[in-house]
């Protein structure tokens, strides 16, 4: 039973990285041929900022996994619980750090690069910005939600 689920797990995941290879493949052409050169250009430099942070979970992630699910496990709820918050208040933090980081950058940047139309990239990196925050305060929430319902917490 245990092999099973971690087979499906492997394949799910290779299957996961296969699509996001094709999808990548096939977009690339289509955005570079409608946004035009310095419309990609920006989308690509938005693109690379909020993936360097996106790198500021500094594995945080896989720990909460591993932590809740081996508590949840031997039913020590209290420690699960105490993971959960930890890790809960962290990415909260890291969430309103990064929104402060993406407001600066966003006031800043247009002006360095001298972008044409600076108000809508402004407002578009501060919209991506703020979803990467997003990202991170609802990371814990379905690590919860999958943990309550496939180990019975």
């Amino acid at each position: 039973m245990i092999k099973n689920k971690i087979l499906v797990n492997i394949f799910s995941n290779w299957a996961n990285l296969l699509v996001v290879i094709i999808v990548r493949f096939l977009l690339t052409p289509f955005l570079i041929h409608n946004l035009g050169d310095e419309e990609y250009g920006i989308w690509i430099l938005i693109l690379s900022i909020i993936g360097y942070m996106q790198m500021m979970n500094l594995g945080i992630n896989t720990a909460i996994i591993r932590y809740i699910s081996k508590y949840v496990e031997s039913k020590e709820y209290k420690e699960a619980n105490e993971i959960y918050n930890t890790a809960f208040f962290m990415f909260l933090l890291l969430a309103f750090l990064i929104v402060c980081v993406v407001m600066v950058l966003a006031w800043y940047l247009p002006e360095f690069y001298q972008f044409s139309k600076t108000s809508l990239y402004k407002i578009i990196f501060i919209i991506v910005g703020i979803n990467l925050a997003f990202e991170f305060i609802f990371y814990v929430l379905t690590i919860s939600f999958f943990n309550t319902f496939n180990l019975g917490y």
